[in-house]
């Protein structure tokens, strides 16, 4: 059975459910959060987005709408930044415990530790890990005897596909020294010969440069999708690498969640990315829905037709639909990426607004 690897180095609204060969409770979902910094709140931009109680708001309402899914934190969501373990402010730990009760209560599913989450050294993460028992996964970081300091990967079951979600993180210098890491290229080689015959799919959150994360892609051969949790900007749709991987990466502040959905129809046959061909049939679908919501009753041939260059347009929409539906219909094993800017129309967890509240303003009262 082919083994592929999907780099999660960790498109704007949920997945609907698009007709096609599948229904939509066998395929596999998997949210992916990732790069938040310790933010509690929703970001002070010109839309506001992200924030806890919204991250804990929308996870709430999937397990309402889907009856199972993964939950995987691609890494850099303790802390604001890094600073080395005997300078890291004291008061971090305040955002960061209400964090790790969270993920905690969410039941996260892996927790990949990325170079921001380093702030306070391996004790303070052991410590978390195993007050929240939090599922801390770490392919490269070790110990002082040179084995892995957390899981270097987690095997999961999901309707009868065989997932494999690996984690690494890039050091900067400062940490190189202090803290005992495998470059992740060798540390996903090394475990690679332990998976092969475990594993249908393999994910690995990583928390490189975006260079490097194209550089992952190139270099090891299987490798087939990579989300980013380092670089600040964000993408909608996959991006080839110099090989046969695609990547894409969550954007700042955790603003945004990435969603990936797998169908696996077909043990033994490869499974492709079809982001694209799902977005095009989804804004073409839109297109078109407008156009007859606007004509009512009334066919659109007859509605349109003293507009001849716009009734062009409705047939181009409508070959698109039919050309991306049988995408579609005849793959038999793929996955599609997108991603859910947290933003007002999503749910804001009542409870867990009260909890970041309480942080703030107890932090608030300190400084004063």
């Amino acid at each position: 059975m082919k083994k592929m690897i999907l780099v999660l180095v960790l498109f704007s609204g949920i997945l609907s459910c698009t007709h096609h060969s599948s229904s939509a409770n066998d395929s596999v979902k998997i949210v992916v959060t990732g790069n938040s910094r310790a933010k509690l709140e929703p970001c002070g931009c010109r839309i506001p987005a992200g924030g806890l109680p919204r991250r804990m708001g929308f996870i709430y309402s999937m397990e309402k709408g889907w009856s199972d899914f993964m939950k995987i934190e691609a890494g850099n969501w303790l802390f604001p930044a890094y600073n080395a373990p005997e300078t890291a402010p004291q008061s971090w730990k305040q955002k960061s415990g209400l964090l790790a009760k969270a993920y905690g209560e969410a039941h996260y599913d892996a927790i990949n530790v990325g170079f921001t989450d380093l702030s306070h050294g391996y004790e303070y993460l052991l410590e978390l890990q195993k007050e929240n028992k939090l599922p801390f996964l770490s392919t490269n970081l070790l110990n002082e005897t040179g084995e892995t300091l957390f899981k270097p990967f987690y095997l999961f079951n999901q309707k009868g596909l065989r997932i494999a979600v690996m984690g690494v993180t890039y050091l900067t210098d400062d940490q190189a020294s202090r803290f005992k890491s495998l470059t992740p290229e060798d540390a996903i080689r090394k475990q690679l010969p332990k998976l092969r015959n475990e594993a249908d799919l393999i994910l690995i959150l990583a928390d490189m440069p975006l260079d490097k994360t194209e550089e992952l892609g190139e270099t090891i051969p299987e490798i087939d999708f990579i989300v980013n949790s380092r670089h600040k900007g964000r993408t909608q749709l996959p991006r080839q690498t110099g090989g046969k991987a695609v990547y894409t990466y969550l954007g700042p502040d955790g603003q945004y969640v990435g969603i990936l959905k797998v169908v696996f129809n077909a043990p033994g046959q490869p499974v492709r990315d079809i982001s694209g061909a799902y977005h095009r049939l989804d804004f073409s679908k839109g297109r078109l829905a407008e156009y007859r919501e606007r004509a009512g009753d009334t066919p659109v041939e007859t509605y349109y037709k003293d507009n001849p260059g716009l009734l062009r347009t409705i047939r181009v929409y409508e070959k698109e639909v039919e050309r991306q539906q049988s995408i579609l219909d005849t793959t038999q094993n793929y996955f599609i990426w997108s991603m859910r800017h947290l933003d007002s129309g999503v749910y804001s967890h009542p409870e867990w607004e009260k909890a970041v509240n309480e942080v703030l303003m107890k932090a608030e009262g300190e400084k004063n």
